[in-house]
């Protein structure tokens, strides 16, 4: 008997934690100067960004409905070991080509 390899890919909704800094005189300045950064949502480009943390215990699987009807989660088949290659199989709407 042959081992089969599969792969099952699924979108998710998660939550991403970013670190920023601000030099400011004061905390309500610091917290002012933030605010419109925030608002302008140019984070990711902006000056005062540090870091990002993944928060895996927030990944959700996402809804076709949240995904504009969208297939959400496919399987493809990867081959058996020393013979790997992609063969997209079918998605959670029934699709069955690519």
């Amino acid at each position: 008997m042959e081992q089969f390899y599969f792969n099952v890919e699924r979108k998710i909704t998660t939550w991403v934690r970013e670190r920023h800094s601000i030099t400011a005189e004061s905390k309500e300045d610091a917290i002012k100067q933030m605010i419109v950064e925030f608002k302008e949502d140019e984070l990711d480009y902006s000056d005062t960004f540090i870091e990002q943390e993944h928060l895996y215990d927030c990944d959700t699987n996402m809804d076709i409905e949240d995904n504009d009807g969208n297939a959400t989660c496919e399987l493809y088949f990867d081959g058996n070991f020393g013979d790997v290659y992609r063969e997209f199989i079918i998605d959670n709407l029934n699709n069955t080509k690519q």
